[in-house]
């Protein structure tokens, strides 16, 4: 049995107590305040810790990709605006064909840097621009013959043509070195003739004024047909040298094969008037926009 034990307390001691207590629950207050402030202070030094980081992020971010936009599409702006400027070479073209020399050498060298910008920015011109341009390229051509920006001007607008056509496909292909010397034969009994198709060559590139292509379209030509498929083209201006190639006993050395381009990329770099065959290569080109060409037995 639990006992209850009455203790008499003084009002002096009451009132000792109450003030005693009312202290304690002032300090308890205040620490409890202290905490509870801690706490915010915590949660937001986490939340600077943890969200303010990550907020930063994503506005750099947002920053980075925005001065992207605008770096790209200001390239692209930059490169129209080059064309489309009242005073651009390519609005006066067609003028070009009646001027002096001297201007029309001016006026070609900003139509040659006209289009490597617009290469470089893959900024595609309208199909009636590119058309027009052709047909005034090619009356330069033959009215300013002799100036090696002509030339230049019609090489930089070449490559930049079949780059918009073909998609700005990358050049980075293996030699077609390999490919050459490739035709298929056919023999009939009782003949000792030999029948053959072309040869065929695909998916790699060629560099026409080198060495090597000189040895392989030589021999290939004294014997057959060469078709060019999805093929990167290069040409800088130098001597296209074919050289005729004995292939049978009975009959002469000569080129009596043709060389076609289905499809092809042409990368056309042309520092000055080019050289044996390049000038009708150019010419060519020009006249085949799609990068469907055939060209004949040399003469």
């Amino acid at each position: 049995m639990q006992e209850t034990i009455d203790m008499p307390i003084s009002e002096e001691k009451f009132r000792g107590l109450e003030t005693q207590n009312a202290n304690i629950r002032e300090r308890l207050a205040k620490i409890e305040g202290t905490l509870e402030a801690n706490s915010k202070n915590e949660q937001k030094s986490k939340f600077n810790q943890l969200i303010i980081p990550g907020l930063f992020t994503v506005i750099f971010g947002a920053l980075i990709g925005l001065y992207t936009l605008l770096y790209t599409q200001g390239t692209k702006i930059t490169a129209i605006l080059t064309v489309l400027q009242p005073q651009t070479a390519l609005k006066n073209i067609a003028a070009t064909v009646t001027m002096e020399p001297k201007q029309a050498k001016k006026e070609l060298a900003q139509v040659t840097d006209s289009f490597r910008q617009l290469s470089q920015a893959n900024v595609n011109l309208p199909v009636k621009t590119i058309d027009e341009t052709t047909e005034q390229l090619s009356l330069i051509s033959t009215a300013h013959q002799d100036l090696p920006e002509t030339w230049t001007a019609i090489g930089a607008f070449i490559t930049y043509r079949s780059q918009m056509i073909r998609g700005w496909q990358e050049t980075n292909l293996p030699l077609c070195d390999d490919q050459f010397h490739r035709a298929k034969f056919t023999s009939h009994a009782g003949s000792n003739v030999l029948e053959h198709g072309p040869v065929e060559v695909h998916d790699c590139k060629i560099v026409l004024d080198s060495l090597a292509a000189s040895k392989n379209l030589s021999i290939d030509l004294s014997l057959a047909d060469i078709v060019f498929t999805h093929c990167a083209v290069f040409y800088n201006g130098g001597p296209i040298v074919l050289v005729p190639v004995k292939m049978a006993t009975n009959t002469p050395a000569q080129l009596i094969g043709r060389m076609s381009f289905k499809d092809c990329l042409f990368v056309i770099s042309l520092p000055g008037v080019p050289a044996t065959h390049g000038e009708e290569f150019a010419r060519a080109l020009l006249s085949a926009p799609e990068g469907n060409l055939e060209l004949g037995p040399p003469s």
